[in-house]
């Protein structure tokens, strides 16, 4: 009694313990799987059983929050050993499966080879029979969510046994017959009069899998639907000799309406053009015998084991393939591999790839590609199978192929290869010589509306491919040619020929883009017209490297017939499309003419340069629509003409900068030795700034930080003054300083007035839309004065009728002034106003009495320097302008009605 009270305490004890700790234990298990919210609706629980009227669930998985809703679920189990059931049935439905799109994408990870497994039966853990019925699976397609309609079956059959030894050619073997049944995204459960549901208009997929796991495991999967696809598909394994058998026929017939609509809920719309000329099914055989490797490492199957295969395809009307296009033609492909070496390899392919589905920018660029044939052969049979021909026996490593393409019609194009293939670890495709040609009738450049016509493309290239890598060498001589015509940005741009021509062309890649690339590019163009420039030819050669980061080129230059030679260096950075380009302008000697003025279409028609040089430098940089650059202008000993001024000795350095949408220019040393523009001038020394901005040109501003010119033995300067010109008027103030009296007035046409002092002063100029004008200025003699003498034959007779004349005339013979002033003034017509006041005395006359002169002079100040112009003959160009103006001014002066 005692034994059994102590039995019993032990077990109400420990039947909870164990409860618990069993609880725990499920619960452990249901959270590792990432399962939650698990709902269970029991029906009945026995020891060979359970049923749930429904059972709910969540499942997290990568991501993604998969549903799960299946009622009606009921499982079978035996117990054939204790603590541990078999299973025996399992069935369910209806119920609704809703997976869910993963929220992030996999980790990539280092795959480890694939392996054939060690043991080919089914788990030990599968019920032998298992029952689905009307199953919905929800599943994120391109068009939110399509649904598939799942019932069948999978069961395990043990034909009986008898005595008879036929009953060892059954042995028991897995098969399941499963149908898939879609629906279109909008369709409903909405049923007709007739009971059937109107929507169900996709006939089903029936799939049938059988898998015999002796005496030599054995699968066979057949997949139709009424009238559309056959696919079967037959595994055998032979473990006694290890080898393997695998089989697969395919049938593909035009689509109907209802496929199509299911393709185009996961995204493939079919062309209409293809499905009017789709009418006869694909076909589609393959067979292979392959031995199976010891350690069921599938890695080395092609490079180390014994391989039968065997695939012939027909698509006798046009096929459509996705993001390709059309393809029609037959392929027939054998290969024998004994002993690690080929000794049988042909593949024969023929065809035609129609309404090829060209990426977005070949739209873009005018691109559209005929129908292109394609021709693939290899027939090449081991000449060590043969004879004892010493040619090198064939190995997956180089199985020689030929690869024809070609193409007519707008885009012409031809392409020859020889091509070795590599099967070994990896698919590779060695390129031994291609030579392609290729003609395009017309190639737009949409974002500058211009267009390339008549292009023509001839190259021969070698290289190769594989998954990771690839690489090709471009054969030297390469060219492309064509002509350029049409409107480029406002302006129009057209050229008679363009060619382009690459030599030491190399470039390589990866799975990320371009990793090396390397090429001497030579450009020419013939007979460029732009209305900026003047119509020649033109010529660009530098040396372009790269990867999928970055671009340069180096060693560029850009010349033209007239003698422009631009050096210049780039760098594209692709993932900002940041562009830098430095560059360099070859000395220009003028002496030997001037290639800029027969370059540029909009050279100053009045500025001749015809000694000196010139260069500059500086460096671009693009970054998006933003523009900036930097550079300098050296200008040294330039002498020409402007108009009718004549130069020379020019110097300088300018600092040139564009940015923030203005130009931007400053010197600090520029000089000019000498001016004549009917007088002599010079030197002329200048400090400044200039701005520009580019939308607003009338928004000029000048800063003159030091200016001095000299003049006459003096100078004239102005120092620390601005000009903004997007004001009506600016004031220039000018500051003379000691201007040789004596060399003044020789600048005269007269001779009769001679004289010495110096003189300075202050003219201050207004600078307007109607011209120059100077209001309120004023010179005054240095002290202690000078003299002036004035004798003129043409005076005596205005003497001898006039008294104070004469006092005036006598006195001016040898005046000796103390004080000489003047006020001056000059309007935009040009006339030139002198208030001059004189003090002083002629010791010869009337013993030196004091006299007081004011005198109002008036002269026209540009037929003045016209005058001297003509006078000093200082150039026969300068002279033809002259002549050329003045009959302008009488031509203009006749049609206002003055007199000459």
């Amino acid at each position: 009694m005692r034994r059994f009270l102590k039995a019993l305490l032990i077990l109400v004890i420990g039947l909870p313990v164990i409860a618990v700790v069993g609880y725990w234990y499920i619960q452990q298990q249901i959270v590792q799987a990432g399962i939650s919210n698990l709902q269970l609706d029991f029906r009945r629980l026995t020891l060979r059983g359970a049923s749930f009227a429904s059972v709910r669930l969540q499942l997290a998985h990568n991501g993604a929050l998969h549903q799960l809703e299946l009622q009606n679920v009921d499982i079978n189990w035996q117990w054939q050993q204790a603590f541990k059931p078999a299973l025996q049935q399992l069935s369910l439905g209806p119920g609704l499966i809703t997976l869910d799109k993963p929220a992030q994408p996999e980790a990539t990870t280092q795959q480890s080879p694939f392996r054939l497994p060690d043991n080919w039966q089914l788990p030990d853990w599968l019920p032998e029979h298992i029952h689905i019925n009307d199953t919905r699976i929800l599943l994120p397609c391109p068009a939110g969510q399509c649904q598939l309609d799942l019932n069948g079956y999978l069961n395990y059959v043990n034909p009986p046994q008898s005595a008879g030894p036929a009953d060892s050619s059954k042995p028991p073997y897995w098969q399941s017959q499963l149908s898939l049944s879609a629906l279109p995204a909008a369709a409903g459960n909405h049923q007709g009069q007739d009971g059937q549901q109107t929507d169900q208009a996709i006939s089903q997929f029936l799939i049938d899998l059988t898998y015999q796991p002796a005496p030599q495991p054995t699968l066979e999967l057949t997949v139709q639907q009424a009238e559309q696809i056959g696919l079967k598909v037959k595994q055998q394994i032979i473990p006694d000799s290890q080898r393997a058998v695998t089989e697969l026929i395919l049938a593909l017939s035009p689509p109907s309406t209802a496929n199509q609509t299911l393709l185009r809920q996961w995204g493939v719309e079919l062309p209409d053009a293809w499905l009017a000329q789709f009418q006869q099914p694909v076909q589609l055989y393959s067979k292979l015998q392959w031995q199976l490797p010891a350690n069921g490492d599938l890695s080395t199957l092609l490079s180390k084991h014994d391989i039968e295969a065997i695939v012939v395809g027909r698509a006798p009307d046009p096929f459509y393939l996705p993001q390709l296009g059309l393809i029609q033609g037959e392929l027939n492909a054998e290969l024998t591999l004994k002993n690690q070496l080929v000794s049988r390899w042909q593949l024969n392919a023929s065809g035609t790839l129609s309404e090829l589905e060209l990426p977005a920018a070949a739209a873009d660029y005018g691109v559209k590609l005929n129908p292109v044939d394609f021709v693939i052969s290899a027939n090449t049979t081991n000449p060590a199978t043969l004879s004892s021909n010493t040619t090198r026996p064939l190995d997956m490593a180089a199985l020689p192929l030929q690869l024809a393409l070609s193409s007519e019609g707008g885009t012409n194009f031809s392409l020859e290869s020889e091509l070795t293939v590599d099967l070994t670890d990896s698919l590779a495709i060695a390129i031994n010589k291609a030579e392609l040609m290729a003609s395009v009738a017309r190639l737009k450049l949409p974002q500058q509306a211009a267009a390339l016509t008549s292009l023509q493309l001839k190259t021969g290239l070698s290289g190769h491919w594989q998954a990771d890598n690839w690489q090709v060498t471009l054969k030297d001589g390469s060219s492309l040619t064509g002509s350029l015509s049409g409107a480029l940005a406002t302006d129009t741009v057209t050229t008679n020929n363009l060619e382009l021509s690459l030599a030491k062309s190399h470039v390589g890649g990866d799975q990320g883009g371009i990793t090396d690339l390397s090429t001497d590019l030579r450009l020419s163009v013939n007979k460029l017209s732009h209305p900026a420039l003047l119509s020649q030819n033109w010529q660009w050669q530098g040396l372009l490297r790269g990867n999928a980061t970055h671009f340069t080129v180096e060693n560029g230059q850009l010349s033209n017939d007239a003698g422009i030679t631009v050096s210049h260096q780039l760098n594209y950075q692709t993932a900002t499309s940041a562009v830098t380009i430095q560059w360099q302008l070859a000395e220009i000697f003028l002496l030997a003419g001037n290639p800029l003025a027969a370059t540029i279409n909009a050279w100053p028609e009045l500025l001749t340069l015809n000694r000196g040089k010139l260069s500059a430098s500086g460096e671009i940089n693009v970054n998006h629509s933003d523009v900036t650059s930097s550079s300098q202008l050296q200008l040294g000993d330039l002498a020409g003409i402007y108009d009718r001024s004549l130069f020379a000795g020019l110097n300088a350095s300018v600092d040139i900068a564009l940015h923030d949408n203005g130009l931007h220019l400053d010197t600090t040393n520029f000089r000019l030795d000498r001016l004549n523009h009917g007088f002599e001038m010079g030197p002329l020394s200048l400090t400044g700034a200039a701005s520009l901005p580019l939308a607003r040109p009338e928004q000029l501003t000048v800063d003159l930080q030091q200016v001095e010119l000299q003049l006459m033995q003096g100078k004239i300067t102005a120092n620390n003054q601005q000009l903004d010109f997007s004001q009506s008027e600016n004031q220039l103030i000018l500051q003379l300083q000691q201007i040789d009296l004596a060399s003044l007035l020789q600048q005269h046409p007269s001779s009769d007035l001679t004289g010495n002092g110096k003189l300075s002063g202050t003219v201050p100029i207004t600078i307007g839309t109607k011209g120059l004008s100077v209001n309120e200025g004023r010179i005054a003699a240095e002290a202690p004065g000078g003299r002036l003498q004035y004798q003129s034959e043409s005076t005596s007779a205005m003497a001898k009728s006039n008294s104070n004349m004469k006092l005036v005339f006598d006195a001016l013979e040898n005046f000796q002034y103390t004080v000489l002033s003047s006020d001056i003034s000059y309007d935009t017509s040009g006339r030139l106003v002198l208030g001059l006041k004189l003090q002083g005395s002629n010791p010869n006359l009337q013993q030196g009495r004091a006299i007081n002169l004011n005198v109002n002079l008036e002269e026209d100040l540009p037929a003045l320097i016209t005058s001297l112009q003509l006078t000093n003959k200082l150039n026969d160009v300068i002279t033809q302008r002259v002549q050329q103006y003045l009959k302008q001014q009488q031509a203009a002066a006749a049609a206002n009605g003055e007199k000459p």
